[in-house]
């Protein structure tokens, strides 16, 4: 990110009373992370391995946001915009042996920064011991700026009080594609390749060392196999294009087999 895309983006047009969304990717922290020129490396000078070099390119990309953020507060949008600082992904960092985000399925490759800033608007504080996921941001969006309206989004506001339990529903596609399934402090495992499964109690073991599948309450381990269960549901419904259907595509007691399976689990048989 540049000081010349920092204000561009920033900069005022003639529209600038309308609400307006803006996306600004920051590709240098995307690997291979050897590409940042030597004058940048500020964390590590003469970065001497994979770990160093990615310490360099995520301190780039922190004085690009600090830019962005400098920009923004000296210009017509600076009273009344929502900043959300987040990604699409995490790298692990050798944790449990691997850099290769292609491995494994721990925390390390799935935990994201998710920062909102909105001075004046938003009080400082954390939000923790809840799994908040990637499809919460845009109803949080919503919540934010007061639109209620009908959508299709399954996740909710991370400022949303219930009594349910909040869970995240997480997909590690490669070494034999990992489902994942979080409520609270219970991380559900299932390797589609071997059929294995995992759950860990991050509260009591954060480096995932320990499988507690059998120790786990059997409710437990039900509530979170329907979790990944409809990941399985909604992979089935994309193949067979039923998103939107028709009203012929729809369940009825000529057509039984266009009805929705009732144990999502029993999808992936």
């Amino acid at each position: 990110m540049s000081d010349r895309n920092s204000q561009r983006k920033t900069r005022a047009h003639p529209d600038a009373l309308k609400p307006v969304f803006v996306l600004l990717a920051t590709i240098s922290s995307h690997s291979p992370y050897d590409q940042l020129p030597r004058a940048l490396c500020e964390a590590f000078p003469n970065p001497a391995s994979k770990e160093e070099w990615y310490a360099n390119v995520m301190r780039h990309v922190d004085r690009g946001i600090g830019r962005f953020l400098y920009n923004l507060s000296n210009s017509v949008y600076a009273t009344n915009a929502i900043v959300v600082i987040t990604g699409d992904h995490s790298i692990p960092m050798s944790e449990h042996g691997t850099s290769s985000l292609q491995s494994g399925f721990f925390e390390e490759s799935f935990r994201i920064p998710c920062l909102v800033l909105w001075p004046g608007k938003l009080e400082r504080r954390r939000l923790e011991n809840e799994p908040f996921s990637q499809v919460d941001l845009a109803p949080t969006l919503l919540d934010l700026c007061g639109v209620s309206a009908p959508n299709h989004f399954t996740g909710r506001s991370i400022f949303q009080r219930s009594i349910n339990p909040r869970n995240a529903v997480l997909v590690q596609p490669y070494d034999g594609c990992y489902l994942v399934a979080r409520e609270g402090s219970w991380k559900y495992v299932f390797q589609n390749a071997t059929g294995r499964e995992f759950i860990f109690d991050l509260a009591r073991d954060p480096d995932e060392h320990l499988n507690r599948f059998w120790e786990s309450p059997p409710d437990l381990r039900s509530r979170l196999r329907q979790q990944v269960g409809r990941l399985w549901l909604h992979d089935n419904l994309l193949n067979q294009n039923r998103i939107w259907p028709e009203a012929h595509h729809r369940a009825s007691p000529e057509n039984p087999s266009s009805a929705l399976p009732v144990n999502l689990w029993s999808v992936q048989k």
